[in-house]
């Protein structure tokens, strides 16, 4: 999830966390990063997250990589990726 602190990213990310995904959350800002996760994981939900800037070509190839070292590889699981402005 990009740009998930507020209002429906939040929401968005909080309800994916509720039906069993791992959230991965980012922002520009390492403050609002800290926040989310801080709020999700005290609602015991499986998230991670990093500072990401959609602009910058090696802050989405990071996220990516992030992401990808966050799945089961063995497993059927579905990615889902939200984009929220």
């Amino acid at each position: 999830m990009c740009n998930c602190l507020y209002s429906i990213g939040l929401a968005i990310a909080r309800r994916l966390g509720q039906d069993g995904a791992h959230v991965v959350i980012s922002s520009r800002q390492q403050a609002k990063v800290d926040e989310a996760l801080a709020t999700l994981k005290s609602e015991n939900l499986s998230v991670s997250g990093m500072v990401c800037h959609v602009a910058r070509d090696d802050h989405r190839k990071l996220l990516v990589n992030k992401v990808n070292a966050s799945r089961d590889k063995q497993s059927n699981e579905r990615l889902i990726l939200v984009l929220n402005k």
